[in-house]
């Protein structure tokens, strides 16, 4: 596997340990508090007996490494020693580590980082979600299966994306909601377009509602809405403020979907 400046990762083994906490001492965020906390046993530990590493290397020198605890099921360590941090290393590193971790049947994963820091601007633009602060200040960020693989530019295989925006919410009118269904409708067109699979809790609540009569309305909106989220992959959050729209995407976020915010965000389906 190769990244900028040639640098080739590899499985960890026990004989990096020594270069891996050098890097770990080096950093210069995330530092720990109390450096004789992590041990090279800690690191054996972790690379023999409760999950799998990897380092990344320039002519022969260790110049990064990650391991993944998959009994915690949580980043045990992911750095770069300075003066190669923004070369790409770190991705490398990263994609590696959820591709082995995934691919062990694992279905999520978390971390946690200072808040503020580059390190937590990177795992966001890598897909993961923050959930909250932890009693030590650090930030927790969680990272499902489905949206480490929809978090790519291209994947292989469609998914089931709901899109949430506002159709009563603002709308004094007939007239008005009808113009947002049809922005809904156009964002799923555009889903659609790029090979996944739109779906929209409003088309599947009015027909019913149309049956039913106008003063079930609250009975059967929310309620078929949400239900359907249950259902979906991925959520598209278009639009203005709605209470409803928000419901929807904290269901999906709870589960560990993953949230777009914008359609440049979806990834492309790529069948071939």
């Amino acid at each position: 596997m190769q990244g900028k400046k040639s640098s080739v990762c590899r499985i960890a083994s026990t004989a990096d340990i020594p270069a891996m906490h050098q890097i770990r001492m080096s950093v210069r965020e995330n530092i720990l508090s109390n450096p004789s906390s992590i041990s090279h046993d800690d690191y054996r530990e972790m690379l023999m007996q409760r999950g799998q590493g990897w380092v990344c290397e320039v002519g022969g020198q260790i110049i990064g490494f990650t391991v993944v605890d998959a009994v915690e099921q949580n980043v045990w360590a992911l750095f770069v020693q300075p003066e190669y941090e923004g070369q790409g290393v770190g991705k490398i590193l990263h994609d590696t580590m959820l591709e082995w971790y995934f691919g062990t049947g694992a279905t999520s994963i978390w971390l946690s980082t200072d808040p503020g820091t580059r390190a937590e601007r990177f795992y966001q633009r890598a897909g993961w979600r923050f959930i909250e602060l932890l009693p030590d200040g650090e930030a927790r960020y969680e990272m499902a299966q489905r949206a480490c693989i929809t978090n790519q530019k291209n994947c292989t295989a469609p998914i089931w994306i709901m899109i949430a925006g506002p159709y009563s919410s603002g709308a004094a009118s007939e007239e008005q909601r009808q113009s947002n269904l049809v922005a809904l409708n156009q964002a799923a067109l555009e889903v659609f377009n790029k090979g996944h699979i739109p779906l929209i809790g409003v088309n599947l609540a009015l027909p019913i509602i149309q049956v039913a009569g106008a003063e079930q309305y609250d009975a059967l909106m929310m309620p078929l809405s949400l239900a359907l989220s249950e259902r979906c992959d991925a959520v598209l959050r278009v639009g203005g403020a709605s209470t409803g729209a928000d419901a929807e995407v904290e269901r999906i976020r709870k589960r560990g979907g993953i949230v777009f915010r914008s359609l440049e965000e979806l990834p492309q389906v790529n069948k071939s």
